[in-house]
């Protein structure tokens, strides 16, 4: 790794081993490093790396940072405010949004946790159904099933033949005491 700073698999390999040995200051110093020594040109390299090192944070519970950090590996990859039509970059941000939404939700942030979901529907498009997917997981997570079921029946009209959704519509009816009804849908 240090002869090879550029090789990110051997560091983050390094930094996940300084982690189990309870050395994550030693881990963020070992991405810090490679990111410095990475080719400004490099993006897709260094948002990687970032995101890595957002992951450290997250753990350590140093959720701004890591939040901070998680923003930085958007910004490199080119991820800004405009709706995203390539596929790698898709992946990429639903990849780093849906991280950005665990921190906050670890962090008791829920308004952060709603604005972030409507910043990835926003840059994904209407078509795609990770904002609603992550606002259906959200509000079933902080008691709002009720809520839940309508956000999936208002996903569904749109994609009528989605069968995720419609596994969650009936996930949702039988956490709702509704089984007869969530056996009928599927």
């Amino acid at each position: 790794v240090f002869a090879n700073p550029s090789n990110l698999v051997l560091v983050e390999l390094l930094s996940d081993v300084q982690i189990r040995l309870g050395k994550t200051d030693d881990a963020i110093k070992t991405i810090q490093n490679s990111l410095s020594s990475v080719n400004e040109s490099d993006k897709i390299s260094i948002a990687n790396l970032l995101v890595s090192l957002g992951d450290i944070y997250a753990q350590a519970n140093r959720n701004d940072e890591a939040i901070l950090t998680y923003e930085k590996a958007l910004f490199s990859f080119g991820i800004d405010k405009s709706l995203l039509t390539m596929d790698d970059e898709r992946e990429f941000a639903t990849k780093v949004f849906e991280k950005i939404i665990k921190t906050y939700k670890s962090a008791g942030q829920p308004n952060q946790v709603r604005a972030t979901i409507e910043r990835a529907r926003i840059l994904l498009g209407k078509n795609d159904l990770f904002a609603d997917k992550q606002l259906i997981s959200f509000l079933r997570e902080t008691g709002k099933k009720q809520d839940a079921l309508q956000t999936v029946r208002l996903s569904r009209k749109e994609f009528a033949d989605d069968y995720g959704l419609i596994r969650l519509e009936a996930t949702i009816l039988t956490e709702l005491g509704q089984v007869e009804e969530g056996v009928k849908i599927i």
